[in-house]
């Protein structure tokens, strides 16, 4: 019951009565997500997706396994965490099984009900738009939107729509944010 009750907060709530819940690990998944769907003049909370921050990887399981009891169509977005010393494989096997897919320790992919990135989505959307131009869009969007800690910039659906719109105008795109958009709406069809 005490894990149970730390995982509920407000946006896990909003889950029970969506169309499709999406969890996540954090608020700069979820921002990501939201500002890639815009980009893809996709409204995801107006068309009855939750996307769900939920505190860490440790913490999308029960959820996960929540909502597909209840008959709620699930998308689960997670670190890899290669590389990561303090990492655990052991986490990855866990929502492998969960989501029904091969174990392995490292995992990086985009499926139908699920996408793991191999580090981190920073380290995946830095690769995919070049470092260079990933740091240099993030500060300019820090500077535009007054918002000085790169931390917080990150979590910030403005700043990761601004960033993706920049990427577009230099004919530059997330391929694996685009992706995991395209999969997640197909679970509302």
């Amino acid at each position: 019951m005490p894990r149970l009750q730390s995982i509920m907060t407000p946006w896990m709530s909003e889950g029970f009565f969506a169309d499709v819940a999406v969890l996540v690990e954090g608020e700069d998944d979820r921002a990501a997500i939201l500002g890639m769907a815009s980009l893809m003049g996709l409204d995801l909370e107006s068309a009855g997706f939750s996307i769900i921050p939920c505190c860490g990887k440790a913490s999308l399981d029960r959820p996960a396994a929540i909502f597909r009891e209840l008959g709620i169509p699930v998308y689960v977005v997670w670190d890899g965490d290669k590389g990561d010393k303090d990492a655990n494989p052991a986490d990855n096997h866990r929502l492998l099984r969960l989501v029904g897919e091969p174990v392995e320790d490292w995992p990086s992919f985009v499926k139908d009900k699920c996408a793991c990135f191999s580090v981190n989505l920073e380290t995946t959307l830095r690769e995919e738009l070049s470092p260079e131009n990933f740091d240099k869009w993030l500060v300019e969007c820090q500077t535009e939107f007054a918002i000085a800690k790169r931390k917080h910039a990150i979590k910030n659906p403005l700043v990761i729509t601004g960033i993706l719109k920049k990427a577009q105008v230099s004919k530059q795109e997330s391929k694996t944010l685009i992706a995991i958009v395209e999969k997640m709406a197909a679970l509302k069809k």
